[in-house]
């Protein structure tokens, strides 16, 4: 499957997220600050959240920089094995993060 996405949009999609986790947790001003500053406060304020977001962050970045490679260099094989290994990380990290949260719905 092609990729559509470039690193300026994983860099926008993961500043993105930084933003709505600031906002459901009723971080003050999160609109007006960066996301290094958000993960401050978030980290502040719940360090679980902040573990899981990083851990999230980490695994999306493993996952694209994997999927792009394997995209730009058109095999597949064992690549394919690491790719499966880095959604599930990804996927697994995203379940964790979702976890974390649940106390600020």
């Amino acid at each position: 499957m092609p990729m559509w996405m470039t690193p300026l949009d994983v860099a926008g999609f993961l500043t993105q997220l930084v933003t709505h986790i600031a906002d459901r947790m009723e971080i003050p001003d999160f609109e007006l600050k960066s996301a290094t500053e958000l993960m401050a406060e978030i980290g502040a304020k719940d360090g679980k959240v902040a573990d899981a977001l990083l851990d999230f962050s980490l695994a999306y970045e493993e996952w694209y920089a994997v999927h792009r490679r394997i995209e730009q260099a058109g095999r597949t094989g064992k690549r394919e094995q690491i790719l499966a290994e880095r959604i599930r990380n990804r996927d697994a990290a995203r379940a964790a993060l979702k976890k974390a949260l649940k106390r600020y719905s």
